[in-house]
């Protein structure tokens, strides 16, 4: 079972630290954007749980922010 360290959540904080491993401004329009994919995500049927470790694999959109 996953730990709740492992799961992924759209907390603000949260948010923030991934833009910020990611070297992205901590915009409200990044912070929206990256809560789409996440729940894109978490729709996806392949990836259960939905931990971190598969989101940052899911992630291609990251080009794209400011």
């Amino acid at each position: 079972m996953a730990t709740d360290a492992d799961l992924i959540s759209k907390e603000e904080h949260e948010l923030n630290y991934l833009l910020k491993k990611w070297n992205k401004k901590q915009s409200i329009a990044n912070r929206k954007q990256l809560i789409g994919k996440i729940d894109e995500f978490n729709g996806n049927q392949n990836y259960r749980t939905s931990n971190r470790e598969d989101f940052y694999k899911y992630v291609n959109f990251i080009e794209n922010l400011e």
